[in-house]
């Protein structure tokens, strides 16, 4: 055991992988500008090294307007992804829209599965009937296959709009 505060030994096959991070380190973040995210390292369960860029996909899930009254149900498949942001936009007219968010694990075609309500689980009111944004930071939806998304459209004028715009990250 080495005494605190000193630099141990290190096997040249391990400072050759270290000199090769830092080497990437250097040039990666001397490449990084405003439009750049930073990159990352990992290694397989070989020890070889690869490097990964987080990236974020942005998708409009649904955006309609003039609804009539009815339930619409939308899907987003979440496989891969580990973060989400939504972005809830909703005009009710001279209605009432609401939403509500379901989630499942299930490995089956989207409309074949079994969705639980995960609405409270969300940062958000239950159901949802306004603009708002919701950031999963603790990843209960992130840990669903695929979310379902069921707005409740009661309006008799056909002016009902809503929208879900999605940021999915790897």
């Amino acid at each position: 055991m080495p005494e605190p505060g000193s630099i141990p030994a290190v096997p040249w096959w391990i400072s050759a992988d270290i000199h090769t991070i830092l080497t990437y380190i250097k040039v990666a973040a001397s490449d990084i500008s405003d439009a750049d995210t930073i990159k990352f390292i990992k290694t397989d369960s070989l020890g070889r090294i690869e490097t990964v860029q987080p990236t974020a996909d942005h998708e409009t899930v649904v955006a309609l307007t003039d609804q009539t009254a009815g339930t619409f149900t939308y899907y987003l498949d979440m496989s891969s992804y580990h973060r989400l942001g939504l972005q809830i936009e909703i005009t009710a007219g001279s209605g009432s829209v609401s939403l509500k968010t379901y989630g499942t694990c299930m490995n089956l075609a989207r409309a074949s599965c079994t969705y639980q309500d995960i609405s409270a689980e969300l940062p958000a009111p239950d159901p949802i009937t306004s603009d708002i944004i919701i950031m999963d930071a603790d990843g209960v939806a992130s840990c669903c296959r695929y979310l379902k998304f069921v707005f409740t459209v009661v309006n008799a004028a056909s002016d009902s709009d809503f929208a879900i715009y999605a940021r999915k990250v790897h």
